[in-house]
Formats: structure tokens, C-alpha cells, sequence
């Protein structure tokens, strides 16, 4: 994939976690590993061999999720996320969950284009 993509981060959203696991690292030989997220579990990331991490697994747990498939989620990379929120809503786009912190990682927001395709807003922590 080229350095250059607007895509930062790719994760499966799924019920089975570990099916999921099993699954991209049998098939495409994606390796795992794993980090603690407390109470809401364990989150798996996927890296191709040698190279860094470029998605993960998010586990759909409780009532919120009761009926909703498995997906896949992208995450567009963005400078001011505030900025772009904006921008979204004002190219007809739609705010689900405005911009909210993932600890140690950044600020992402989930939001939908015109015609209904979801894809998440990414602003990562500045070193």
C-alpha cells in the first residue's frame, strides 16, 4: 500500500473476536498482538510480517450492538478533526459520534458521506 494513503487504521467489527483472529491469520498469514483495554477486554491488532500494525479487532459487545453484522471500518486520516467535522457536515455528510479521545492514540469520530457509507475520522496524538 502506498505510504502516502489518507487511510490510517482498518478494524473489523465483530461478535466473534477470536473466529475473526483466526480467520485474516490463516488466510492472509496476518500476525497478532494483543493489548489490554481494562474492562472493555482485549484489542487485537493485525501487522503484515515486519511491518508495523495496520488494523485491529474491535469486539461488538452488549445490548447497542444486538443485531448489527460484521464490518469493516476505516479510519481517514485528518490533520484538525474539529475542522473536518465540519467540513463533512457542510459537503452533506452526517456526525454519528462526534469527535471523542482514544487515550495515548488521538481523537476519532465516526460519520457517514451523503449516501449513508459510514467511515471514521482519524487525528492522531501530535509527537
Amino acid at each position: 500500500m502506498p505510504e502516502n494513503t489518507p487511510f490510517a487504521w482498518h478494524e473489523i467489527h465483530t461478535t466473534d473476536a477470536q473466529k475473526a483472529k483466526k480467520f485474516y491469520s490463516d488466510c492472509f498469514r496476518w500476525e497478532t498482538s494483543e493489548m489490554s483495554m481494562g474492562e472493555d477486554g482485549v484489542y487485537t491488532m493485525f501487522n503484515v510480517p515486519g511491518a508495523k500494525p495496520f488494523g485491529g479487532i474491535v469486539e461488538l459487545r452488549g445490548e447497542a450492538w444486538k443485531g448489527i453484522p460484521a464490518h469493516w471500518a476505516v479510519y481517514v486520516d485528518v490533520e484538525d478533526i474539529r475542522a473536518k467535522v465540519k467540513e463533512v457536515e457542510a459537503c452533506g455528510g452526517k456526525i454519528v459520534v462526534p469527535p471523542f479521545e482514544v487515550p495515548s492514540v488521538g481523537l476519532t469520530a465516526l460519520v457517514h458521506d451523503p449516501q449513508g457509507a459510514p467511515f471514521h475520522l482519524f487525528q492522531g496524538v501530535k509527537s
